[in-house]
């Protein structure tokens, strides 16, 4: 081999790129392009991974230090912080309601046919209509507002505790 073929870099001789090059060169042109565009396609995808495993090892390390502070914030939130409390608002006196004024009395109706009797009916599966509901977490009887807003949207909250309420139907 003559010294021009050589190239030296560092410790590396460099003889076999011109051996490369002589083989490539020697392809038809089909392959070449084939040949090529399998090394673009390489390249690209060694670039692309190694910037999705670099962003996904980037996001993991932000999430951990994320976890780290909200540990230590924990930590300190329980040292500094003492455990409060809950303290039940005084209650507000009601004014009384004034009273209704009386029902005009209604005309009679007029007598009907006699019905035929009918089998007994199944229970249903209505739920019963109760007048007086209380709250399962703190005990107190619901107030006529607490009732209007669970018959009309189905969950209340307590005026007391503050838990959810939910009307459910089996």
């Amino acid at each position: 081999m003559s010294h021009l073929t050589q190239i030296q870099f560092l410790w590396f001789e460099f003889d076999s790129f011109f051996a490369f090059r002589g083989w490539f060169q020697n392809l038809s042109t089909l392959y070449q392009v084939l040949i090529m565009a399998g090394l673009v396609a390489l390249t690209v995808a060694c670039i692309s991974l190694a910037y999705y495993i670099t962003k996904y090892a980037i996001k993991l390390a932000i999430e951990i230090v994320k976890a780290v502070i909200n540990l230590i914030r924990s930590i300190f939130h329980g040292i500094s912080h003492q455990s409060r409390t809950y303290v039940r608002p005084p209650q507000v006196p009601r004014p009384p309601r004034p009273p209704r004024a009386p029902r005009p009395p209604r005309a009679p109706r007029p007598p009907t046919a006699p019905r035929p009797p009918t089998a007994p009916r199944a229970p249903s599966s209505v739920p019963p209509v109760v007048d007086v509901l209380h709250c399962p977490m703190c005990g107190e009887q619901f107030t006529p507002e607490m009732m209007g807003l669970l018959n009309q949207n189905n969950a209340v909250f307590c005026e007391y505790c503050g838990h959810k309420l939910e009307q459910v139907y089996n």
